[in-house]
């Protein structure tokens, strides 16, 4: 008879990912399976090689966007884009760290990563981006804009403003009140 799963594989992956980011590619698989609360045998048995389980706990999933603006409906345009942008910040803080290490593992192959997800999480979050724009302006809640170029001018300003902080600008965290008012800037045409 087979044993009942006690632990989640999004748990493991969880506290996989919290001992690479801390340990970096050479962490051990003891010390993951330690974070984790099982035996090493039970991440060979889910994940098959540490790499598998380390490509898995690297690689994150883009969150849709209606997701993030959905709370948002009943305020002003300029206030559903601070809304989104707030969304986009959570989800650079956390993945950009996972990306930066899933981008050095040695076997890390960007073309199967692409098409195993259908593009990258950054092509999702533009498409999604670029999407809400486009349903924002159809609804006469936004200005007439060329929703592809607001919207990668919001995420590259996004990602940017993520890495510096990984680069420990600003000591490590840029505060959002100064995030809104670059994001004002790309967005100045939409209304309060």
């Amino acid at each position: 008879m087979a044993r009942v799963k006690t632990i989640d594989d999004d748990l493991i992956l969880a506290a996989a990912r919290e001992i690479l980011l801390r340990d970096g590619l050479g962490a051990s698989t003891k010390s993951i399976a330690t974070r984790a609360g099982v035996s090493e045998g039970v991440l060979f048995q889910r994940f098959g090689t540490k790499n598998n389980l380390v490509l898995s706990a690297l690689t994150t999933t883009c969150v849709s966007i209606p997701e993030f603006s959905s709370g948002v409906q009943g305020f002003s345009p300029k206030a559903r884009v601070h809304a989104v942008t707030d969304a986009v910040m959570t989800y650079y803080r956390a993945a950009l760290p996972c990306e930066l290490l899933l981008l050095t593992h040695p076997e890390f192959d960007v073309s199967a990563w692409r098409k195993t997800f259908h593009g990258s999480p950054s092509e999702h979050l533009a498409m999604n981006l670029i999407a809400y724009i486009e349903r924002e302006i159809e609804n006469s809640r936004l200005p007439i804009v060329d929703p592809m170029a607001v919207g990668i001018a919001l995420m590259s300003c996004l990602h940017s403003a993520a890495l510096f902080e990984l680069q420990g600008a600003h000591g490590g965290k840029i505060e959002d009140e100064f995030i809104l008012r670059i994001v004002d800037v790309i967005c100045r045409d939409f209304p309060d």
